[in-house]
């Protein structure tokens, strides 16, 4: 969507996604070359430069004089982060102060409720059959979940399979939809709030929080709960199923849940299979790095996945090493920074402790865990059986 909107801008011939995403997806799974070539490389597949190496990729991240707005999955930070390290600061605490699950590591606890969905749809899978593990489960469940955790899920009723009388079927089938074109969502959400205004606890608070210093215009929000809702669910919901995958295929009641070690493994997961592997970054005024003159409205991708198994930085990279010295970059670093770190480790923890509870009721249907790029995350391929009815 992003790259499609900046080759219409700049009038280049390509506009297919598909086009796209197949060309990063491609560079991106044979990014060895890269890793031995310039600090910033010219793509002249998509006319744009990009960054590869861990001590580029760090640098540029850091870096607001180049670093401009970033893709729809970083919207959320986008909105609370500001390039001054004070205002970073005093909008991370209003994020937190709203959000207050994002704060501490403590916040692994898993809610009932979340148990509850996840049981849900488990109890639907059909029995004896492999299903895709992500959209059967894992993807409605997280979704539910962060409508209501935004409290959003009053809008979706049809959504509220828990304390409604939504069926989990039809609910999956709307998710689905959802996933498969955000235009979709974005339609209903300002549907539902031409019909239903009120926005309700803790979005309602966190839009007065933000509107102090970045005003919101009532005509963005519904694309603002859009980004919002896929901000912190998609990402979340492709690390925590190759977390799944990673946890009982080699640590399998090896690691308890929520100790140091488990925290360690969270890391490493992100690390190796970092759930989105190249973010975007625009140009403001010209400025040359290392020897390459960057100009004003110029592309920059950085392939955070690529640094993050970079040799030079991380030795045996694609090896899970607990303690490494070396931050990754999963999560970004500096201003725009995802804060929803510990979000996606306290859903990854939840969904391990629903499948360690219901350990004898399913398994996977092999131990390799394979990965493909779509819409700019790396989504994991799984399959999970139901073994009892």
């Amino acid at each position: 969507m992003f790259f499609c909107k900046y080759f219409q801008k700049h009038k280049l011939p390509v506009v297919d996604q598909n086009y796209i995403t197949d060309v990063l997806s491609n560079i991106y799974f044979n990014y060895q070359p890269y890793l031995n070539g310039d600090d910033v490389i010219f793509l002249q597949e998509i006319n744009a430069y990009a960054a590869f190496k861990y001590d580029v990729v760090t640098d540029l991240l850091r870096l607001n004089e180049v670093a401009g707005v970033s893709n729809v999955h970083l919207a959320l930070n986008n909105i609370y982060f500001s390039p001054t390290e004070a205002v970073h600061q005093q909008n991370k605490s209003t994020a937190l102060k709203v959000l207050p699950f994002l704060s501490k590591r403590e916040q692994y606890t898993t809610t009932p409720y979340l148990q509850s969905l996840l049981k849900a749809f488990f109890v639907n899978l059909p029995v004896q059959q492999p299903v895709d593990f992500m959209q059967y489960l894992v993807a409605p469940a997280f979704f539910i979940s962060t409508l209501r955790d935004f409290s959003l899920l009053h809008l979706f009723p049809e959504l509220d399979v828990i304390n409604g009388t939504a069926s989990t079927q039809n609910a999956l089938q709307i998710i689905d939809r959802y996933f498969d074109d955000g235009d979709v969502l974005l339609k209903d959400i300002t549907e539902k709030l031409a019909a239903n205004s009120a926005l309700l606890g803790t979005t309602k608070e966190m839009l007065q929080e933000i509107s102090s210093h970045h005003p919101v215009n009532s005509s963005d929000i519904p694309k603002f709960l859009r980004s919002m809702i896929f901000a912190s669910s998609e990402s979340t919901i492709a690390f925590a199923c190759t977390f799944a995958s990673v946890y009982f295929n080699n640590y399998s009641f090896k690691i308890e849940e929520g100790s140091e070690d488990f925290l360690h493994l969270c890391n490493e997961t992100a690390r190796i299979y970092t759930p989105v592997p190249f973010i975007y970054r625009t140009i403001k005024t010209d400025t040359t790095y290392r020897g390459k003159l960057l100009k004003k409205g110029d592309l920059l991708v950085l392939f955070i996945g690529v640094a993050n198994l970079d040799t030079k930085s991380f030795e045996h990279p694609t090896q899970i090493k607990f303690k490494r010295t070396n931050k990754h970059l999963a999560f970004g670093q500096g201003s725009y920074a995802c804060i929803g770190r510990f979000a996606a480790f306290g859903k990854a923890f939840g969904l391990t402790k629903f499948l360690n509870e219901h350990q004898s009721d399913w398994q996977f249907t092999s131990t390799k865990l394979t990965h493909r790029i779509k819409n700019s995350t790396l989504k994991p391929q799984l399959q999970i059986v139901r073994k009892n009815g």
